[in-house]
């Protein structure tokens, strides 16, 4: 089917560039609902047409089937969950007990009352006493969520649902009574804005608490602090900056933590007057920091540092009542380690294997920390994190059903010698040569961190045979802030050269040919 090319040209800066397809941008017109049609029917004679193609299908959607946890917190007696069960369309948000034997129920299915499973659960915020879960749902995948609350336990909703709630950031008042979240003024899809609202009211009438944007696309979060007095809210500012406020509701000011500062900072409350977080100022690798919000300044001139920058990046940290529990993150693979609250004494945390820690979760009043792990080889699950070791807690491991994968980690050098990092993932009884179709991936932008995640599409290639490679190219956040900048910006090319250089490597190490290797 030939696509025709239409005759709108741009001057720009004086040099007219050709756009031939702009027609296409119209998704309502006739001919491009025929264009697309004919593009659909040629797609599915093609594929149907392949042999192999059914048991492809059949094999994937099992591996997709899996069970896999999305979310979790932890809440006293209870772990409540956005986990999709084995062949579930969506997420439903569920509550389990943290102590073995009792039984689970489900809150919400989204899909129960929907026939074409299009609506989703897009995010939750549980109460510090667990009895109450804010949560966000949509519809045909515009993740522009109603906010809606359920009580833990039984499962009724409350009359609550609030619009514009994208993404929302929730902080509940100690006693459950209302709480802080974030919301989009009616017909924008910025200015992002911290509003209060108390339980049964008319959500129209909630009150403005911060609409101080630097910028119309700056992102908001909250939290507050135990005894509810504190508010916290950071702002991230782009992809390289988040300013750190606190409000203290006694006396109705504010006080800036950090602002305006190219660094990244992310702080949780210790206790009521305690923030303890990670920072990339003055760290480009990050840090761990102590803020007193009792003491007279709380600008970073005053932080006490707890855990100097290392050779690691750290990923995020939970206070505990006598420790931390930190996610540090070396060229991508996550690992669990444990210190005293004041930062000494460190431990590592052994079983998590080569994986992401996704989230780490943690609750007062027993002192628990869980972790969401993830990897090439293992769908997401929670772990409960131990002294020096990980328990594996829900769901059971799907033993038999994952394909016995080898997952490793490589360098090769970039045009101008600097060494990347390249994730090799294969069947365990494969050893890689020029004959084994390869797929190469990589992505270097936005600060984001090439890591092992689980994906039915890499485990069913490399059950069949395959080899897939996943280069942590510059412009991500491997090495920390330092290698994000060097793949930017007037540095980009550096992120096309590494990506042709991983290629290159590949063949000339013999794991693959270029006949064989797809991009």
């Amino acid at each position: 089917m030939l696509t025709h090319r239409g005759d709108d040209v741009d001057l720009l800066h004086g040099v007219e560039v050709p756009d031939p397809y702009r027609w296409l941008e119209d998704g309502d017109a006739i001919e491009v609902r025929d264009w697309v049609g004919g593009q659909n029917l040629r797609t599915r004679e093609l594929l149907d047409a392949r042999s192999g193609r059914a048991r492809w299908h059949e094999r994937l959607v099992a591996l997709m089937s899996l069970p896999v946890v999305q979310a979790v917190e932890a809440r006293r007696d209870l772990l409540v969950l956005l986990e999709r069960e084995a062949g579930a369309q969506q997420a439903s948000l569920v509550v389990r007990p943290v102590d073995p034997g009792g039984a689970s129920r489900t809150l919400v299915d989204p899909g129960a009352d929907v026939d074409d499973g299009a609506a989703a659960i897009d995010w939750y915020a549980t109460s510090d006493d667990g009895a109450l879960v804010a949560f966000g749902v949509s519809e045909g995948g515009t993740e522009n969520s109603e906010l809606r609350v359920v009580r833990t336990a039984d499962g009724s909703q409350l009359d609550e649902c609030i619009p514009n709630c994208r993404a929302s950031s929730v902080a509940w008042e100690p006693d459950g009574s209302g709480f802080f979240y974030t919301r989009y003024p009616e017909g924008d899809q910025y200015h992002r804005t911290v509003r209060h609202h108390t339980l049964g009211d008319d959500p129209a009438g909630d009150p403005v608490v911060w609409a101080q944007h630097p910028t119309p696309e700056t992102w908001p979060t909250v939290s507050i602090s135990p005894d509810g007095q504190t508010l916290l809210v950071q702002s991230s500012v782009g992809w390289g900056r988040t300013d750190v406020q606190v409000f203290d509701r006694r006396s109705s000011t504010w006080r800036d933590v950090i602002a305006d500062t190219a660094a990244m900072s992310s702080f949780s409350f210790a206790d009521d007057e305690t923030l303890v977080g990670t920072t990339t100022f003055g760290a480009p690798r990050g840090r761990v920091v102590r803020v007193d919000l009792a003491a007279d300044g709380v600008t970073a001139a005053a932080w006490t540092e707890l855990v100097a920058e290392r050779d690691v990046v750290v990923g995020g940290v939970r206070p505990e009542a006598d420790g931390l529990v930190l996610s540090i993150s070396s060229a991508g693979v996550d690992r669990l380690e444990r210190r005293r609250a004041d930062g000494s004494d460190p431990v590592w945390v052994d079983g998590v294997g080569v994986s992401s820690v996704v989230q780490l979760s943690s609750d007062r009043s027993n002192d628990r920390t869980y972790a969401l792990v993830t990897g090439f080889d293992q769908p997401a699950a929670v772990w409960l994190v131990g002294s020096d070791e990980v328990e594996r807690v829900h769901p059971a491991a799907a033993l038999g059903e994952v394909p016995d994968l080898t997952v490793s980690r490589v360098e090769y050098p970039s045009a101008d010698g600097t060494e990347v990092g390249l994730f090799l993932i294969h069947r365990a009884d494969l050893e890689p040569s020029p004959d084994t179709p390869t797929i190469l991936n990589g992505y270097g932008g936005f600060a984001l961190t090439e890591s092992p995640i689980w994906s039915a599409s890499i485990a069913g290639w490399c059950e069949s045979g395959g080899l897939y490679a996943i280069a942590g190219l510059r412009g991500g956040f491997e090495h920390g802030d330092e290698w994000h900048r060097a793949g930017r910006r007037e540095n980009k090319q550096n992120v096309f050269d590494a990506f042709h250089a991983a290629a290159d490597w590949l063949v000339e190490t013999g794991r693959t040919s270029r006949r064989r290797l797809a991009i």
